[in-house]
């Protein structure tokens, strides 16, 4: 097995500049987030890219492993003259970046399409990681998608393929930021259902959105809406079940063209509302009376806002000669090992820990709980979803868990591990923690200790 190389990944956005050193694993080391420079125009945002990488590297010591830069860019690029062709929400429109970054960094550099790259992080490392073919379709302000077939990104002859948000969906739907009409964005972005939450409260509906924004200019984000789904509100509800039809029906069209192993639905506004639009676009999937061959499903992104940093590390991999999907050429070897003691404490390395614990992608150990007064538990039926996306940060292949009752998870954190394309595995704390030190793959673990390490 190869040694430890990194990569360093970048996704340059409307408001902020995300870097990351990346291991050959795909895990995330370390990170650095810079505002992006509202003036200044292009030179400022390629400076304060390069100002980023620069303070990333300097407080992640990587040194001479360093083998490549990789860049996530919203807008249309020119792959052969390494140009942004056109980026409306960024201002870096005919920006060389990938020239400067190999001259500053003296390693090989990378660029894709920012919705591309978050394709290829899920496949590389997220919920995407056995399929060959994929299309991502990530909603948020609007709606941007990524095409891979047989691992490879499809770019089409003029670098613009994967425009999915821009699938005409209703001719006589409403415009688009694009000039056309009832475009998939225009009828499922979290835009289009801010359009349709406000025309409705303009009428006269009662929502408690009315009360939390603050202003024509305040935007209705992605947790705003996931808040006022778990107040019960109707026209929240009745929104985003409109919404959730449209990507069914998007995601109906898209395997009657591709046939994917798999349609990864991620962004923003699935990120909070996953658990409720999930079921309506799985639900369509279901009802398409044309497709009934075995296998082809709707996953949810598994990386969340990482994917694009993931992604372009692995562009950045590809573009020094190294092959990313290659389980040989990766090293699992930033974990801790672990040992149960006699007083049924955790040694996680040189640190002893009690409690209960979860040990994620990037070897990092946790408390189950943020709460340090949570309760340990007993059994992993007493789990909840949000401590498994709290120990599933950074998209594990596997779960391990480890608890004295042998009790089967809840159905809703089956549902959520499935979704992510997770496997998992409940086995007593000694032969969880065993299993864990001997696996070699993409690992977390959550470590339950009951009653045992309180009394």
């Amino acid at each position: 097995m190869a040694a430890e190389e990194h990569f360093v990944g970048v996704d340059v956005g409307g408001t902020k500049i995300h870097a990351a050193v990346v291991s050959n694993a795909g895990v995330v080391l370390d990170r650095r987030r810079e505002p992006t420079p509202r003036e200044g125009g292009p030179d400022a945002i390629l400076a304060a890219v390069v100002k980023t990488i620069s303070r990333l590297l300097d407080d992640a010591k990587v040194g001479k492993t360093l083998q490549g830069v990789g860049l996530a860019v919203p807008g249309l690029l020119d792959y052969k003259k390494n140009r942004v062709d056109a980026s409306p929400n960024t201002d870096i429109s005919g920006l060389n970046l990938i020239t400067p970054i190999r001259k500053t960094f003296d390693v090989p550099a990378a660029f894709a399409n920012d919705t591309d790259a978050a394709t290829l992080g899920e496949k590389w490392v997220g919920s995407a990681r056995e399929a060959n073919t994929a299309v991502g379709v990530f909603v948020g302000t609007g709606i941007g998608g990524g095409i891979l077939v047989n691992r490879e990104l499809l770019r089409g002859a003029r670098y613009s393929a994967a425009e999915i948000g821009h699938i005409v969906m209703d001719i006589h739907g409403p415009v688009c930021g694009c000039g056309n009409r009832g475009c998939f964005e225009a009828l499922a972005g979290r835009v289009a259902m801010e359009r349709d939450i406000r025309r409705a409260i303009s009428e006269g509906r009662p929502t408690v959105l009315a009360e939390w924004i603050g202003g024509a200019d305040e935007p209705i984000r992605s947790g705003m809406l996931r808040r006022a789904l778990d107040a019960g509100d109707e026209l929240t509800k009745e929104v985003l079940t409109r919404a959730g039809e449209v990507m069914g029906q998007a995601a109906v069209t898209l395997r009657h063209i591709f046939e994917p192993d798999v349609i990864i639905f991620g962004g923003g506004v699935i990120e909070a509302c996953g658990d409720f639009l999930m079921p309506l676009i799985e639900s369509a999937l279901a009802a398409d009376p044309y497709f009934r061959r075995p296998g082809g499903r709707v996953v949810q992104s598994a990386l969340g806002d990482d994917a694009g940093v993931l992604g372009a590390a692995a562009a950045a991999m590809m573009q020094a000669g190294c092959d990313p999907f290659d389980p040989e050429a990766v090293a699992f070897d930033h974990y801790p090992k672990l040992a149960m003691t006699k007083r049924d404490k955790v040694r996680a390395d040189k640190k002893l820990l009690d409690g209960d614990l979860a040990v994620r992608v990037n070897g990092r150990v946790r408390k189950r709980d943020k709460d340090s007064d949570a309760p340990n538990l007993a059994s992993a039926a007493e789990l909840t979803c949000g401590d498994l996306d709290r120990a599933c940060r950074g998209g594990p292949g596997i779960l391990i868990i480890g608890a004295n009752d042998s009790s089967p998870l809840p159905d809703a954190c089956n549902e959520y591990l499935r979704r992510r394309a997770i496997a998992s595995e409940i086995l007593s704390p000694q032969k969880a923690i065993k299993r864990f030190n001997t696996l070699q793959a993409r690992k977390a673990m959550l470590l339950l200790t009951g009653e045992a390490a309180n009394a």
